[in-house]
């Protein structure tokens, strides 16, 4: 199967700030490919609004279940690309990491890649102080 476009899918729930800070860096990321972002709002109580720069690449699909996994399930669902990436609401990928993935994807068709993502800074700092 060969790359024919990538079906970013962000599931998100109440996440403010960091979320919009996610949905831009996968936008700015995915500018020169074939792909769509599919944004799976999990709240029940917050509707979710974006830029109107986005709407031509973004999709927002209220979950009428609950859970991260369904969100998932959701936005495969609703996928129009073959390729998916899933990320969580506090992730930041590049241009770079895309192109990274678009290559593996050649080379290992049918595999599951993983990748070290950056998280924002405040996220980063919050992280230090929290004991796991």
């Amino acid at each position: 199967m060969s790359f024919n476009g990538l079906s970013i899918i962000i599931p998100t729930k109440d996440r403010g700030t960091v979320f919009y800070k996610t949905l831009d860096a996968a936008y700015r990321a995915s500018l020169m490919i074939s792909a769509e972002i599919i944004v799976i709002n999990d709240s029940k109580s917050n509707l979710l609004v974006i830029d109107t720069k986005y709407e031509y690449r973004v999709k927002i699909i209220d979950n009428i279940k609950s859970g991260v996994a369904s969100a998932r399930n959701l936005g495969a669902k609703n996928a129009k690309y073959s390729h998916f990436l899933f990320l969580d609401d506090d992730i930041l990928i590049t241009s770079n990491n895309i192109a990274d993935l678009i290559q593996d994807i050649g080379k290992y068709p049918n595999a599951a890649i993983n990748f070290n993502w950056t998280y924002p800074l405040e996220l980063t700092e919050q992280i230090k102080k929290t004991q796991f």
